[in-house]
């Protein structure tokens, strides 16, 4: 980069991008099936919560009409079924639904 300014100055101007590329690990889990990790990071999670309008997309719920709910984003393909962590496999979802859904598929019966 070229010292630490230039450095910095990139770092800058990837995160003011707002593009999230998936953090593409070399590990894998036992099935060696993962290319990205399971935590969602905040910036994805932010990201995920504007696209669905800060509601649930089951219930359509929103923290700023009911205080009560708490908003989660959560895996549409579960990452224990080989679901990646990219935005385009997530979906904003009220803490009681997400736990009820479990490792379920949306569109999975059970």
């Amino acid at each position: 980069f070229g010292g630490w300014r230039k450095a910095l100055e990139a770092f800058v101007l990837w995160a003011n991008e707002g593009e999230i590329q998936p953090k593409v690990t070399k590990k894998t889990n036992a099935k060696g099936r993962h290319r990205t990790p399971r935590n969602i990071n905040y910036r994805l999670q932010f990201l995920v919560m504007r696209r669905d309008n800060f509601k649930c997309r089951i219930t359509g719920k929103s923290p700023a009409t009911d205080p009560s709910i708490i908003l989660e984003v959560d895996h549409i393909i579960s990452w224990d079924k080989g679901g990646e962590t990219v935005i385009e496999n997530l979906q904003t979802l009220a803490k009681k639904i997400n736990i009820g859904k479990s490792n379920l598929d949306m569109y999975e019966n059970g």
